[in-house]
């Protein structure tokens, strides 16, 4: 639950309080103390209810429990046997090792590669090296909490934030695992999530009549381009003029949204790259049920530091709204925030930006593919090679550990490596047809086909 004062039609002050996607408003003051009470149990007996503030009776009390069981917002049950209780928890989150906020801006991005990387790269060179779709990820939003959240990327710059912590109750995968959910993040979704769906649904409809081969159902391949163009949108909103300092807070609704939505790449990520179960073909068609069952069954909703906090009936809405493309009740009395509304204006080249993000992607990734065929070869070489220096040892020891490096991004075995082809032969050409006015080269293997070599490069040497 999470709740909030609003002002209600009457023009009077209301407690509204959310569960899930079901809203419950109380316009007796004198209820005001017994509901915010609600809101932070977790399990109680019912007569003690009565005791939530003063002047309280059962006959009053005891309707308004009816009424939220009937409605299916409280349930019967036995005490927690959880010895954590329903309560807060502590954070499993490490502490920060970034003093400040630092953002990529034209002023530090250079500054910041250097120190995380040991070499200065410009601002107009970050998408090369930085996946769009987590360009977002460091900044802040006006609640003042990065749009990663704990999953901020690079972990480096990651900061710390009060944040509240709970044991999830929800069923399934997440039912009271050992790492928390982040409550302070899921109220700030519950509030703006009429405002979050609408814009989903203007993206969507955006970049869905571009995609030829997704217009009856999405392809895996596809709906990962569509998360990707989703969450670059705060992205282009923070890189527009080349990355301004001090840069501008994220509309919580993009935030927000950007979080959830983080949710299908990394499922449809999954799907495509050696997930455990098997591997998907990038014009494989999917659903949004299959999308949920999927992250369920292969313990998505979980992770090292904490749970999906999202309800299943808000999960389920999101889903169908972008993979199924469902309607959204009410949308046309939904009116966004001047900001949020803004930054649509410039959909079509929003969704460009993104498409050319996701291309540089592709080819930055398929470089290390090329890494991993010379290290295969050189590797085959220098182990026939006579050794009577001791040189040859001294190589092959060198390639063996970047060889395990490779290894752990999955591109060293030479099937794993044809599957990480597809992905990105398929981003990279889906993304090109996609754009309003194609340019470059059309597919994956004109773009990284090696070049002749000319005065440049023998200068270079």
């Amino acid at each position: 639950m999470s709740h909030t004062y609003v002002i209600g039609d009457s023009g009077q002050r209301e407690l509204a309080i959310y569960y899930g996607s079901k809203e419950i408003c109380f316009d007796e003051e004198h209820l005001f103390a017994w509901g915010e009470q609600l809101v932070r149990q977790h399990a109680f007996r019912a007569g003690d209810a009565v005791a939530w503030g003063p002047g309280y009776d059962w006959t009053e009390i005891q309707p308004l429990l009816a009424s939220l069981v009937g409605e299916g917002i409280l349930k019967r049950g036995e005490p927690l046997d959880d010895p954590r209780g329903g309560g807060l928890v502590s954070s499993l989150v490490p502490p920060s090792t970034c003093p400040v906020a630092r953002v990529w801006s034209a002023q530090d991005c250079e500054s910041i590669t250097r120190d995380l990387g040991g070499r200065p790269v410009e601002i107009g060179n970050l998408e090369a090296i930085l996946s769009v779709y987590r360009i977002a990820h460091v900044a802040l939003d006006r609640d003042d909490r990065q749009v990663g959240e704990a999953n901020t990327f690079p972990p480096a710059l990651r900061l710390d934030r009060q944040t509240e912590w709970r044991v999830c109750q929800y069923s399934g995968s997440r039912y009271r695992d050992d790492a928390p959910m982040n409550v302070t993040a899921l109220k700030a979704m519950i509030k703006h999530w009429k405002p979050m769906m609408a814009t989903l649904i203007e993206v969507r409809r955006e970049v869905h009549r571009r995609l030829v081969r997704s217009r009856d159902a999405w392809t895996v391949g596809d709906l990962h381009l569509l998360s990707g163009v989703v969450l670059a949108l705060p992205a282009y909103s923070l890189m527009r003029g080349g990355g301004t300092t001090p840069q501008p807070a994220v509309h919580p609704v993009l935030s927000s949204l950007f979080r959830i939505t983080d949710g299908i790449r990394m499922s449809t990520h999954l799907m495509l790259f050696l997930s455990d179960e098997r591997t998907r073909r990038p014009d494989e068609l999917t659903c949004a049920s299959d999308v949920h069952e999927f992250a369920e069954r292969n313990g998505l909703f979980l992770s090292e530091h904490g749970v999906c906090a999202g309800p299943k009936s808000l999960i389920d809405e999101f889903l169908a709204i972008a993979v199924d493309g469902a309607p959204l009740p009410g949308s046309d009395a939904i009116e966004l925030p001047a900001e949020v509304r803004e930054l649509l204006a410039d959909l079509p080249v929003i969704v460009d930006y993104a498409l050319l993000g996701l291309m540089s992607w592709a080819v930055s990734r398929s470089i290390w593919l090329a890494m991993s065929r010379a290290y295969r070869a050189i590797r085959d070489l220098v182990a026939l090679a006579p050794d009577a220096t001791g040189r040859a040892a001294r190589l092959r020891s060198r390639l063996d550990d970047d060889w395990k490096r490779l290894d752990q991004q999955r591109i060293a075995d030479r099937a794993e490596h044809d599957v990480h082809v597809d992905v990105y032969t398929d981003t990279y050409e889906q993304s090109w047809r996609a754009l309003r006015a194609p340019r470059g080269a059309a597919t994956l293997a004109e773009r990284i086909a090696p070049l002749a070599e000319g005065p440049v490069q023998r200068a270079g040497n």
